[in-house]
Order: C-alpha cells, then sequence, then structure tokens
C-alpha cells in the first residue's frame, strides 16, 4: 500500500484592500496547500542480551581461556578500567583481579572449567545496558597445595559474586557493557578422588 503525503490547508484572512470588481478570482490566495511536517522518528535503544547471558559468556572466556593472552583480552573486555573490586571483603586493585586469576589458569595448565549455577538480574533500562547481578557459579580443576604439602591437589573454587554492570560508550547499538562493581565470596572446596579398583 502506498503512503499518502500528508496535506494541510492553511486559509488566508481576506486583504483588507478593495479588490477591483474586474480582478480575476484567484482561489490559491485563499487555500494554499502545503506538506506538514512529519512526526518526529523516536530513537530506539537496540535491547541487549541478558545480564545472565552476558556474564556466562564473559566469565567463561576469562576462566576458561587457553593462553594469557587470551585470558588478558577477556579480562579487558570484561571489567572495566575503573572497577572496584572486593575479594571475600578485601578490597583489591583491578590488578589484584587479575593476578588471582592468572596464578588459577597456569596452576591449572589452563584447563579450568567454569559452571554457573544460578543468577539473579535487575535491569535498570528497557534495552538491558545498564544493571545488577547476583550469582553463584563454581570454578572447577583448581590445583593448589593442600595445607603443609607442596603436592598439588585438585579444587573446586565455589564463588558467590554480586556485579553491577555498565555501558561504557554512549552508542546505543554497542554493546560497551563492562563490570564496574564487583563483590566476591568465594571458598575452594577439595575434590575426593576416587581410588582406583584393586
Amino acid at each position: 500500500m502506498r503512503a499518502r503525503a500528508r496535506l494541510c490547508y492553511t486559509t488566508f484572512a481576506p486583504s483588507s484592500h478593495s479588490h477591483s470588481p474586474d480582478a480575476p478570482f484567484q482561489p490559491s490566495n485563499l487555500h494554499r496547500p502545503h506538506h506538514c511536517p512529519s512526526p518526529r522518528h523516536h530513537q530506539y535503544h537496540t535491547m541487549l542480551t541478558s545480564f545472565y547471558s552476558w556474564s556466562i559468556e564473559h566469565i567463561k572466556n576469562v576462566f576458561e581461556a587457553k593462553s594469557e593472552r587470551d585470558c588478558l583480552q577477556a579480562l579487558e573486555d570484561t571489567f572495566s578500567e575503573r572497577l572496584e573490586f572486593t575479594f571475600n571483603g578485601s578490597p583489591l586493585p583491578r590488578v589484584g583481579l587479575q593476578k588471582i586469576v592468572l596464578a588459577m589458569l597456569q596452576s591449572s595448565g589452563f584447563c579450568l572449567n567454569v559452571d554457573w549455577l544460578n543468577a539473579v538480574e535487575v535491569p535498570r533500562d528497557g534495552a538491558n545496558r545498564n544493571g545488577m547481578l547476583g550469582g553463584y557459579y563454581i570454578i572447577r580443576n583448581v590445583k593448589k597445595p593442600l595445607p603443609g604439602s607442596t603436592t598439588l591437589a585438585c579444587f573446586e573454587r565455589h564463588k558467590s559474586v554480586n556485579v553491577v554492570i555498565e555501558s561504557e560508550s554512549p552508542d546505543p547499538s554497542v554493546d560497551s557493557r563492562r563490570i564496574v562493581k564487583l563483590a566476591i565470596v568465594a571458598t575452594d572446596v577439595p575434590v575426593q578422588q576416587s581410588e582406583p579398583p584393586l
């Protein structure tokens, strides 16, 4: 169906000057059509993925990286330079998070695995550009020595996280979300090794 142009008619008041009876009548002087301005189109922001989906993807990229370079890039893509970070109640700089992650990856031989269990998210806008998330996940295949031993044992790191996620670019078509606040409560649980059959 072809769109119809909207026409408005403006009526002009008769002139105060008397018209000569011999002057031709010109109706166009009374009713002059013109195009009405189109209503302003509203700019709609692109709907981004949920904060849970975003977190699953980005946290996996961080902890399941297969090289130090990949890990550093994933950290850059996930955490803001102005990150506020606490680990088990102790505030740490952003570089402290980087050291913790790299140490875990290197001791495991870059073989960590992330298993998300649940999360609750609260968007602050209708496009998922800014919001908060609380979640719980397990990092498997963590290697660290047992107390009083130098032999590496296998652990699972259970983590509860509360994060604030914000977009760092004003462009609504770009997913520039980063974690700007991160509070972690974590504990390492030894993995019981099954004994080989006799």
